[in-house]
């Protein structure tokens, strides 16, 4: 049970990164994976974890690899992993997401980044 919850809110956090960055709805994804816009809406909100072959579609229709919306080792993932944003004057904005990396290696970057991103100590 508590591994079906860790893999649905990676998927649906995945699945927002993804959507964003592809500059893509719910809706939009919906059309190019024949799947219903309340599917991907249930996905997104951690109700619902896709089937495989829903997932792969919609891998598809984003262009990112399978893993990339939910990774083989789903319920530990989110112990060590990290997503660094940063947005510049311009408005620019950099996003990257680290997976698979030790809890002690995350633990230093966070204390390195926390003077420029204004993290309370």
């Amino acid at each position: 049970m508590e591994r079906n919850r860790a893999a649905k809110q990676i998927f649906a956090e995945n699945l927002r990164w993804a959507l964003k960055q592809a500059g893509m709805t719910q809706t939009e994804l919906g059309k190019r994976t024949g799947l219903s816009r309340d599917a991907i809406s249930s996905y997104a909100n951690q109700r619902t974890l896709p089937s495989t072959e829903s997932r792969k579609k919609m891998a598809r229709a984003l262009k990112i690899g399978l893993e990339d919306l939910l990774p083989a080792n789903a319920a530990t993932e989110r112990a060590n992993s990290l997503t660094i944003t940063a947005e510049g004057g311009t408005g620019a904005r950099l996003e990257a997401r680290v997976h698979n990396v030790p809890m002690d290696v995350l633990t230093k970057v966070v204390e390195l980044l926390r003077p420029f991103v204004g993290l309370d100590p």
